[in-house]
């Protein structure tokens, strides 16, 4: 798995630099006057909340593997199609362990006996995203747009920040959808899909990889300048 999400983020960063390099001619024609190094970059902040999937699954239930989650980014749009952006997601994981392995809060999941203990620990996940504006795509710019739908695929490297502290290559898929409040502030949902190693959580199970989905609500501020002004 870890050489599948190594080629796939050297794809990443090709494709990435390709659109870069293409970046001023967003139309047939037309110089873009914004699409210079400074330009289009935003910040955004997001919290919400997750859910891992691991080797115990089965024996725990839903509401009890609910985690809070913190999302942080920087990133810039090359086109009003194309952009990146660097971005930081944690706090913690909650899930079981059995014989308390690894990360156990020492108390039993319901009707498992003292075999299997409700576990909790924190992480965080480094990751750069490649993010593609559909909306803009299909119908055009327009920078009054109240909604767009901007998917994403990245790769990353998560840690644990408690012992055992594993540390994996991670692979996303997400959907990130904007909703415009005013020429610099949009209100975002942000929702993702990472995979990881199967050992990441401290307790490996022979599967080929463990997974996480996330769910966080944030705002994102677009410095200036910002937009797509043409001559």
């Amino acid at each position: 798995m870890v050489k599948k999400i190594t080629l796939a983020a050297c794809a990443l960063m090709a494709a990435c630099t390709l659109f870069a390099q293409t970046g001023q001619q967003v139309e047939s024609g037309k110089e873009d006057k914004t699409c210079h190094f400074g330009d289009n970059w935003f910040i955004s902040a997001a919290g919400g909340v997750q859910i891992y999937f691991g080797d115990h699954d089965r024996q725990v239930s839903f509401g009890d593997r609910i985690a809070p989650a913190l999302d942080i980014n920087v990133g810039k749009w090359f086109t009003p199609v194309v952009g990146v952006r660097l971005g930081y997601n944690g706090l913690s994981i909650k899930g079981a362990t059995r014989w308390g392995q690894a990360h156990s809060t020492g108390v039993p999941v319901d009707g498992w006996g003292e075999g299997l203990y409700k576990s909790k620990f924190g992480y965080y996940n480094i990751h750069v995203d490649a993010m593609f504006n559909i909306s803009n795509f299909i119908g055009g710019y327009k920078a009054t747009r109240f909604y767009n739908c901007n998917p994403y695929v990245g790769v990353g490297v998560i840690h644990a920040t408690e012992s055992p502290k594993e540390t994996s290559i991670t692979g996303h898929l997400g959907i990130l959808n904007s909703f415009r409040l005013c020429d610099a502030l949009d209100l975002n949902v942000d929702l993702r899909g990472t995979i990881m190693s199967d050992h990441f959580d401290g307790e490996p199970g022979g599967r080929s990889g463990e997974g996480m989905l996330s769910a966080t609500i944030g705002l994102t501020y677009k410095f200036n300048p910002r937009g797509w002004n043409r001559k």
